[in-house]
């Protein structure tokens, strides 16, 4: 998997000012594509189990599990899942709506040509238009082995 290319992917669906709240651990990659895409005035907020020291000052990292994220309602312009299983996805796709303003955008990316792909993506598709989401994406992100899933919030 190509870091790089899922950053770029990911960060892609941010613009200057955006706030991004990311469920799941984060590489360096996307932490700082993340807070180049949103500039000076962004937010960017991620919440995971176990968060080390926050390198960047422009990344609040929050110790908390993906599917209950301490952060007020409808602030997020962009979520994004980074640790999607089919145990808890439900519970991921419900907090994802929860955070995300009327109209903003999710995106997630899963290795893509394994057996887990192939059963997530079913299940993907399933959680986000039980959750209310629309405009459901999913795609090869091109030169990386993995699917990018994007969806379109109510």
């Amino acid at each position: 998997m190509r870091d790089d290319l899922v950053a770029a992917y990911l960060a892609a669906g941010a613009g200057r000012g955006a706030t991004i709240v990311v469920l799941g651990a984060t590489s360096e990659a996307l932490r700082l594509a993340l807070v180049e895409s949103t500039g000076a005035t962004g937010l960017v907020i991620v919440c995971e189990p176990d968060p080390e020291p926050a390198a960047n000052r422009r990344v609040a990292r929050v110790r908390a599990a993906p599917t209950s994220a301490p952060i007020a309602s409808h602030i997020a312009d962009l979520v994004l899942l980074t640790m999607l299983t089919a145990a808890d996805l439900d519970a991921i796709t419900d907090e994802a709506r929860r955070l995300l303003a009327p109209r903003g955008d999710l995106r997630a990316a899963i290795p893509a040509a394994t057996a887990d792909a192939d059963a997530l993506v079913p299940s993907v598709t399933r959680a986000l238009t039980a959750a209310s989401f629309r405009t459901i994406e999913i795609s090869e992100i091109a030169g990386a082995g993995v699917l990018g899933i994007r969806a379109r919030g109510p």
